[in-house]
């Protein structure tokens, strides 16, 4: 044994230099100052490596090191079963390891509503212990926040996250999944490319920058073809594009990027006159995204292109609301356009009103039809109208409606008779 294993001081010294770098954070030298005091007190104050191997084992879980931690408490425990410290950190290490294993098993089920308790509770022990939140714990907020659909908190605990460990994996896949969710595509891109500089092999980030690649691509595809007017070969951009784009809950539904793409399909649907499909298709926008005023003004154009009237002034009300509290890149000359759209659309409401409403028109019958041609229309007509086949629930009522009225001979009576009471009026332009 060399002097210096046997020399007490020596072991003091380093014991206490370690006790300054934790002071400033600096675990990892910290570590090495303990590890040498522990060599040299085992030898020449054994009494005092127990307390050692406890600040090891508190250093070791500051840098992550769960298991180690636990190694070195169990070995403070056989020279001192006794020790306070070491028998209070074991503890702690066991909770934090039951408490994360629970986290783990929670979102594998996709339990995430008690997920947040129980991630709440693993940051609190290790806040408790004085010890730094672990990178792969803190990126857990980041989906946990994504999951609860708060992208502006889901953006700021990826950010923080990625500039305290701009190295890390599970820091850049956070940040850039977050990207990627709100629709900042070429950040997402960009950072998916610098990651892969630095960690070319890792296969979830080499699959997430596919993704994203293909989802620009796709974007910028469609847009062209939209503004030449390709209104087909667009519509199967924004397909193709809402398939790598999840919607599962834990992926925030699939956030605004999905909400943006599925607006830009309802806006192609439109074109090509398939109503039906553009309402549902900006029905999920909404679902997913309600604060842009042009997604409310496509559903009014949607709304009136299928003759519901009162449905597309009331999105016309929506999307002046909200253009007036944010304009989100509005002109003037789209507050004035969207006055005259409320305008002429009110105009239809009341035109609409004045009159009966054609319930031949609505099942396709003449007025000179029968009661057998009134029950085929009918079957027709809620086929095609009826939600779970692809149809508006609104038309679907004005059919179910229609059928009361005209199936029952004493109140096609009364409406006939109205209807040829009622004066002509021309539609509104």
């Amino acid at each position: 044994m060399s002097p210096t294993e046997r020399d007490p001081f020596a072991g003091a010294f380093f014991r206490s230099r370690g006790e300054a770098f934790v002071s400033k954070r600096d675990y990892a030298a910290a570590l090495s100052d303990f590890q040498q005091a522990y060599g040299l007190l085992k030898f020449a104050v054994p009494a005092t490596a127990a307390p050692v191997l406890v600040k090891i084992a508190r250093c070791r879980l500051c840098l992550e090191s769960h298991s180690s931690a636990l190694l070195a408490v169990q070995e403070a425990l056989a020279i001192d079963s006794a020790n306070d410290a070491a028998r209070a950190l074991k503890r702690r290490l066991l909770q934090i390891q039951e408490t994360e294993e629970t986290l783990r098993q929670e979102r594998a089920a996709a339990r995430w509503h008690v997920a947040r308790s129980t991630w709440n509770a693993c940051v609190q022990l290790y806040e408790e212990e004085g010890c730094p939140v672990p990178i792969e714990l803190r990126c857990w907020k980041v989906y946990l926040t994504v999951f609860e659909r708060n992208w502006e908190e889901a953006q700021s605990a990826a950010n923080t996250i990625f500039e305290d460990a701009p190295q890390a994996i599970s820091a850049i896949l956070a940040k850039i999944n977050v990207h990627f969710l709100v629709g900042d595509l070429q950040q997402a891109l960009w950072l998916a490319r610098d990651g892969l500089k630095s960690a070319p092999d890792s296969v979830p980030l080499k699959a997430l920058h596919k993704k994203v690649k293909d989802v620009c691509n796709l974007k910028a595809r469609g847009g062209i073809q939209m503004e030449c007017r390709e209104y087909t070969a667009a519509l199967q951009c924004w397909k193709d594009a809402l398939v790598l784009i999840p919607d599962l809950p834990e992926d925030g539904g699939g956030g605004p990027l999905r909400a943006i793409m599925l607006y830009n399909q309802a806006q192609a649907e439109a074109e090509l006159q398939q109503f039906a499909d553009a309402l549902r298709s900006i029905d999920a926008s909404l679902k997913l995204d309600g604060i842009r005023w042009t997604t409310y003004r496509l559903r009014g154009h949607i709304h009136s292109a299928l003759h519901l009237f009162d449905l597309s002034v009331d999105d016309l009300k929506t999307a002046l609301q909200k253009i007036t509290l944010k304009a989100y890149g509005a002109t003037a000359s789209d507050i004035s356009q969207l006055h005259q759209e409320l305008t002429k659309a009110e105009k239809c409401v009341a035109h609409a009103n004045a009159s009966p409403k054609d319930y031949y028109k609505i099942l396709q019958l003449s007025p000179t039809c029968s009661q057998a041609d009134i029950r085929k229309a009918y079957k027709v007509q809620m086929l095609k109208h009826h939600p779970d086949k692809g149809g508006v629930e609104a038309q679907f009522k004005l059919v179910n409606e229609a059928y009361t009225t005209l199936s029952d001979p004493g109140s096609r009576r009364i409406y006939d008779d109205q209807r040829l009471r009622q004066p002509r009026r021309s539609a509104p332009h």
